[in-house]
């Protein structure tokens, strides 16, 4: 137990060093540097102090200290010492000391700000385009792409700016960008999320194309954010997040697994029904109010091993976008969040590979040029050797004792640049699992996805791009035991079509778009596998459904302080024959009893058709040009439910598509908030309120059994949701140590007619309270020490409170519907990232990361069953499915 309390000790030290920390400027200097050069004077001061001086070696060469400066601050040696002179200083991340010299020391801080790595040698001058006749000509267009430095692929999203200018553009979704200038020397600043910023000196001769190359960033004094870009004053999306995977591999892991789903499940708004769950819960909504995308197309579920691990390899992902509110017209079909997995393209320039060992699997991602320049391919793999795993489990669970677990994922694409402004994409992706119990039970469940895209910019302001996927979800239960030998299946496919053209001109940006997708359902189906087995067959038709929709979005900036995007998506969903269909006398409750006729429908034929409008609305105001108001409102409808009594989503739950007797899901969100950057951009804090409306969800009769159901319209009731709440979020994202503390308070309620005589209870997500907090510490340029905290409040339940035994019948009789809680929760994870080395030519850079998971051992409770005691009684008791420590070791590699 001493060393957790140590982890935790140290953990709160860091923190306490930083944040009640004095300005490095006000430490009192113990060294003495009376007759050094200044040169020699600022690497004695480095070595006492963490701190860092930035300047040419140049300007010191002949600079002898004459004063005593022991027991005085640095501010006062600093200002002493320059005082007079052309030398200024400033101070970046409360280590980092820049000095500038010359009159225009703001561009000569901008330029030795970006080139920290060269000690301070300024840029060379760098010329675009030519002289006309010999004379420079007034106004330019400079146009180009932006691509990354290790893929060649272009960014989009880059801000391209001109900053004694003060104008600028963004690059397209292909990294081209055009900006009007006038001619002579400027200062341009690239940046973007994730790279490393590049401040350059140019001079505009004339019109021209003018190509970069940005670097991924990776140096500990690069800006830090733990989990994404959570507070942009200036963009007007609400509620959006750019997910970083590079922070996500240095943060604590489970068993050595970077996990993309459990990162999301610690942003504000987010929380998840345990330890292992394989979803996550946005805002009260359920699990299956998440769309989820893999290059564009939707991911039924998104776990391996009943949610140990995220289905997705975060070596295969490039980057991720996160939506809970203000969702964009081109998403629909989840009223409660959007997650857009975006896979990395491979190198137009040279092949390279990278890849991860862990203690439950491995992974390997290589990738390069088929032609230089014009095409690449690469594919990434992860398998898993984790049957040692379930050992940790046998003494609380030893019926898993003998049981067995795998599992792989495998992404591969292809690009093809075609012109200079086209590209074609392929990819496809394929995830397998296979849990095997000792009583000869098996559960295999699989994801198929492949897509298809074509981008190209039609001219300067338009780019045209049209995408076809196909995706498959399917799993099969079976069972070899003579007796009971059975096969259960269920299977969904679902073929799609996009396509969209943005236009951007000025201060418009609009974006039109439509979508088509066909879902063919098999339903689940039973069948005997045996001579000797009991099993009862059981079968149902197959269900062919069709979803279509069109969307239109604009944004604009009316003014430097008022933007808005405005958005709107009509939907529309049929489902086709052939099938047939009850007719209930509407007199009396939905049963067998209570059929009154059967409707057969021909194949293709339309048995139901919904229509949706979707308005979407942002608003940003700036107030001030660190501080901002947001709101928005947006509608979406869910045409598919999950049809489960279980809080998570598990690997045999069944989808069901919107019917005559399921109307499609309709979501309403109402959401403001404020923004604000403080402290010259070091600290984000925002706060966000926001009232959310659920029409049509279904809800489930006590006692139902919903697998193998030919009539799910008599067990399930339709109802409608209520959820509000508050979230705080405080970012620190510059210095040594950066950190991500939210809180979210948080409210969900259900009113269904049929349960708790139609009164309003607390969903099964109620969390009131949650708490996560985040850290890392750079302790040196390759050692960083990070850990989280998370706290929410225990899940409501239904419990039973009575049992008897009527003409040999068990009769159960339940609480109020989520009448209870469980325990709250709780845990604490550390991690000791140790990287490779820093330099830019290096061959191979190698990371390890040592991690503590649930470093206390708390013993987090699940859930609460009940069984008979000794005395043939009903008695309680909880099952954490972690209930220790769990350390573990990966290590990260790229070539």
């Amino acid at each position: 137990m001493k060393k957790y309390i140590f982890f935790l000790a140290f953990s709160l030290a860091l923190f306490g060093h930083e944040v009640m920390g004095q300005d490095i400027l006000d430490h009192r200097m113990e060294v003495n540097v009376k007759g050094l050069t200044l040169s020699d004077a600022f690497s004695s001061i480095e070595r006492k102090y963490p701190v860092r001086f930035y300047f040419d070696n140049t300007w010191f060469e002949n600079v002898i200290l004459t004063d005593e400066y022991s027991g005085r601050t640095l501010r006062e040696f600093l200002t002493n010492t320059f005082s007079g002179s052309e030398i200024s200083f400033s101070v970046l991340y409360n280590y980092a000391i820049i000095l500038s010299k010359g009159s225009d020391n703001r561009l000569q801080e901008v330029l030795i700000k970006n080139n920290l790595h060269t000690q301070g040698k300024s840029a060379n001058l760098i010329k675009i385009g030519e002289r006309t006749n010999n004379k420079l000509v007034d106004k330019a267009i400079i146009t180009g792409v932006i691509t990354d430095g290790g893929s060649g692929a272009g960014i989009e999203g880059v801000s391209f700016s001109i900053l004694d200018l003060e104008i600028g553009t963004v690059t397209n979704k292909m990294g081209n960008y055009k900006l009007d200038v006038i001619s002579g020397e400027h200062i341009l600043e690239v940046r973007s999320i994730g790279y490393e910023t590049k401040v350059i000196r140019i001079e505009i001769l004339g019109s021209a194309t003018f190509n970069l190359q940005l670097e991924t960033a990776s140096r500990v004094l690069s800006e830090v954010v733990v989990t994404g870009d959570h507070v942009n004053v200036l963009q007007t999306s609400l509620g959006a997040i750019d997910l970083k995977i590079s922070d996500m591999k240095k943060l604590p892991t489970f068993l050595g697994e970077v996990d993309i789903i459990k990162q999301i499940q610690t942003l504000a708004g987010v929380t998840s029904a345990g330890d292992v769950s394989s979803g996550f819960n946005v805002r009260g909504g359920g699990a299956d109010q998440n769309l989820v995308l893999y290059d564009g197309v939707q991911v039924f579920n998104t776990s391996h091993v009943f949610g140990f691990f995220s289905a997705f390899n975060a070596e295969a992902v490039k980057d991720a976008q996160f939506y809970k509110a203000g969702i964009p017209a081109e998403y629909g079909g989840r009223v409660s969040s959007v997650l857009s997995l975006n896979t990395k393209e491979a190198s137009y320039e040279k092949w390279h590979a990278s890849g991860g060992i862990g203690l439950v699997s491995s992974n390997l991602t290589i990738g390069g040029p088929i032609k230089k320049d014009r095409s690449t391919v690469i594919a990434s793999f992860r398998t898993s050797y984790s049957d040692w795993m379930l050992k940790l489990f046998t003494h609380d669970y030893p019926s898993v004792r003998n049981s067995s677990v795998s599992f792989y994922d495998g992404t591969v694409k292809l690009a093809q640049r075609i012109g200079e402004k086209g590209k074609l994409s392929l990819s496809g992706y394929v995830s397998n699992d296979v849990f095997g119990l000792p009583n000869d039970t098996t559960f295999h469940w699989k994801n198929i996805l492949s897509s298809v895209h074509y981008d190209q910019a039609l001219n300067d302001h338009l780019l045209f791009n049209v995408s076809a996927g196909y995706g498959q979800y399917a799993y099969v239960v079976s069972d070899k035991e003579p007796e009971f030998a059975y096969r259960m299946k269920y299977r969904i496919q679902y073929p799609s079509l996009n396509s969209d053209l943005s236009w951007q001109k000025g201060i418009h940006k609009i974006k039109v778009g439509v979508q088509s997708m066909y879902y063919y359902v098999e339903p689940t189906s039973l069948s005997s596998t045996s001579e000797a087995s009991s099993v009862v067959p059981f079968h149902r038709s197959d269900e062919r459904y069709w979803e279509n929709s069109l969307y239109i979005s604009e944004s604009v900036d009316f003014t430097e302080k008022l933007s808005m995007d405005l958005g709107f998506r009509l939907s529309n969903f049929t489902a086709l024959g052939p099938g047939q269909v009850y007719v209930y006398d509407e007199a009396k409750e939905k049963s067998d009893n209570s059929i009154i006729d059967t409707v057969s429908y021909g194949s293709n034929q339309k048995i139901k058709n919904y229509t949706g409008p979707e308005p979407r609305a942002t608003l940003n105001f700036r107030v001030t040009p660190t501080f901002s108001i947001k709101g928005g409102y947006n509608r979406i409808y869910q045409y598919l439910h999950l049809i489960s009594n279980s809080v998570s989503v598990s690997p045999i739950d069944v989808w069901q598509p919107s019917n005559r007797y399921f109307s499609p899901q309709r979501g309403d969100q109402i959401s403001v908030g404020f923004f604000n950057k403080i402290k010259d951009g070091a600290y984000d804090i925002s706060l966000e309120f926001y009232y959310k409306k659920v029409y049509n969800i279904l809800d489930f009769k006590d006692g139902s059994e919903l697998v193998l159901n030919n009539t799910l319209e008599q067990d399930l009731l339709t109802g409608k949701a209520e959820g509000y709440g508050a979230e705080f979020t405080l970012n620190k994202t510059k210095g040594r140590l950066t950190w991500n503390f939210n809180y979210t308070y948080a409210r969900t309620f259900r009113t269904v007619s049929g349960i708790n005589d139609g009164k309003k209870y607390p969903s099964s997500y109620d969390q009131p309270h949650i708490v996560n907090f985040n850290w890392k510490y750079g302790m040196s340029r390759r050692f960083s020490f990070t850990g989280n905290f998370s706290f929410r409040s225990g899940r409501p339940i239904t419990i039973p409170y009575s049992y008897t035994v009527i003409d040999n019948v068990p009769i159960v009789n339940y609480s109020d519907r989520n009448g209870y809680r469980i325990p709250d929760y709780h845990r604490l994870d550390l991690a000791l990232v140790v990287e490779g080395s820093h330099r830019k030519n290096k061959i191979w850079d190698g990371t390890w990361v040592f991690s503590i998971y649930n470093v206390y051992g708390r013993k987090n409770v699940y859930s609460v069953f009940y069984r008979k005691n000794g005395n043939g009684l009903q008695q309680a008791y909880s099952m954490s499915v972690i209930g220790s420590v769990l350390p573990s070791i990966s290590y990260q590699f790229k070539i």
